[in-house]
């Protein structure tokens, strides 16, 4: 044996074990002995223990808990109520916070306040109230029309032998007095006609037909779905159900209307005295298992929320705290850095220009000591002298004037003695030729275009070096 490999089985809970009870107790474990099966028990509640003793011996007396609260404790996916209406009034609420209710005594819902508190529990607890069609017949078809708002009118009409019927007061006294007129002749006796919600409480053993009508015409709702409970001596191997119902009417041939009305009997075999008709008990086999189907949805949607809980969980654990403060600090850095990058490239010029004021004492003191090597060098053979040279060949002798003045320097000690001392004659001619010097240099760069002193190619942060005498001639003064 295994369960149905597409879902696991239903976890069921009967509560009441009555004639109902035990045709579904049978049901699910005949199921069991099939290859595949879609429902294991898990528990069994009744009232009275003595039943469970006059029962087949075979039951497992594991399944039997003393009270529903027990049952719930082993986790059931529905709870299948088939015992009384007092049963959905005390322990409804409870059963649904624990998971799904089926339930086998709609009378129940005739109560206002357990309709009300019943719909508002379904929606706390995220469970699902679910009501077996029985003997209604059409009930798809009516739920249809209830949809489409043309449900005009709905009247159902029961027929049972006096035997079948547990009715409370004044609803028994009168079928008893009634029969005794009666006495053995066949005959019909009307018990009741009228609203269905005052019928559900003065019999709510037999009449959960009319109260499954109620519930699924619900624009017409218990007052003004109209209800007849009829006794009837000679039917002693059915029951009979009866529904009658019309629509709106409609115009045909112009001035002619007509309504739609719909009738229909159903006769179901039954014993005398059964409360509950032989089909009536598969029908609600088979509510239950579409029960099945839809529950198993209703998890796959649960499982759904789940994860999405657990998500948000997770989104709130402190290692996610710090990732998303670490992606913030580092979106923060890239801004930073975006808008140091801006800045540089908005204020370069002026940054270009106050490097080259800094650079500019340094580029004057270098066209001085270019001259004075060029006036010192013996090999020279120009009679130039530098304050008539041009920059540019100052500029491009650079390199061969600074290695002669080393090696001139290097062996001339006597000459560097001379300097050191102020009242040389020679120093005193230094002076003023360095003197006249930086004066002619002043006037070259004012006549002459200055060249680059580095190549262009030459490149630094990507910035090309030039001599910045070029933009102080022309921007700085």
């Amino acid at each position: 044996m295994q369960y149905n490999t597409k879902s696991k089985p239903l976890r069921i809970g009967i509560v009441g074990f009555g004639h109902l009870g035990q045709f579904i107790y049978r049901h699910i474990e005949n199921e069991r002995n099939k290859a595949i099966y879609d429902f294991d028990l898990v528990f069994i509640w009744n009232r009275s223990k003595d039943i469970f003793s006059t029962f087949d011996k075979e039951l497992n007396q594991e399944l039997i808990v003393e009270t529903i609260e027990e049952g719930l404790q082993r986790s059931p996916d529905l709870v299948i109520e088939v015992a009384h209406p007092n049963i959905i009034e005390e322990y409804a609420e409870k059963i649904l916070d624990a998971c799904d209710l089926f339930i086998g005594s709609p009378t129940a819902l005739a109560n206002e306040s357990i309709e009300n508190s019943l719909r508002k529990k379904t929606i706390e607890s995220g469970h699902v109230v679910y009501i077996g069609t029985g003997a209604f017949w059409g009930a798809e078809d009516i739920g249809k029309m209830n949809e489409r708002n043309t449900l005009c009118s709905l009247s159902i009409t029961m027929k049972k032998h006096p035997d079948s019927y547990k009715l409370n007061e004044p609803l028994n006294s009168k079928l008893m007095e009634q029969r005794i007129k009666l006495g053995d002749q066949p005959g019909e006796i009307v018990i009741y006609s009228g609203p269905v919600r005052e019928l559900c409480r003065l019999a709510p053993n037999n009449v959960n037909t009319m109260a499954v009508g109620a519930t699924v015409a619900s624009n017409l709702g218990f007052d003004r779905v109209q209800g007849c409970l009829i006794a009837d001596t000679s039917l002693r191997d059915r029951h009979i159900v009866e529904i009658e119902l019309s629509g709106p009417e409609t115009i045909v041939n112009e001035n002619d209307k007509v309504k739609f009305h719909t009738k229909t009997v159903r006769s179901n075999p039954a014993e005398i005295g059964a409360v509950t008709g032989t089909a009536t008990l598969l029908s609600f086999v088979s509510s239950i298992k579409r029960a099945q189907g839809r529950t198993a949805a209703k998890q796959k949607r649960a499982n759904l929320l789940e994860y999405d809980a657990r998500a948000a969980t997770i989104n709130k654990l402190g290692t996610r705290r710090e990732l998303r403060a670490q992606q913030s600090a580092t979106l923060e850095r890239k801004h930073y850095f975006e808008h140091l990058q801006q800045t540089f490239e908005a204020t370069y010029q002026q940054r270009l220009k106050q490097i080259a004021v800094y650079m500019r004492p340094i580029f004057e003191l270098d066209e001085i000591l270019r001259q004075d090597a060029h006036e010192d060098s013996p090999t020279d053979g120009s009679n130039e002298s530098p304050a008539e040279q041009p920059v540019s060949t100052l500029i491009s002798t650079l390199p061969a004037v600074k290695t002669e003045r080393q090696r001139t320097n290097s062996d001339s000690s006597t000459a560097s003695i001379e300097a050191d001392d102020p009242n040389s004659t020679t120093t005193r001619s230094k002076r003023h030729k360095n003197h006249l010097g930086l004066i002619s240099l002043s006037a070259s760069l004012a006549n002459n275009q200055p060249q680059a002193l580095f190549s262009n190619e030459t490149e630094l942060f990507g910035t090309q070096l030039v001599n910045p005498s070029l933009l102080l001639s022309s921007n700085i003064s």
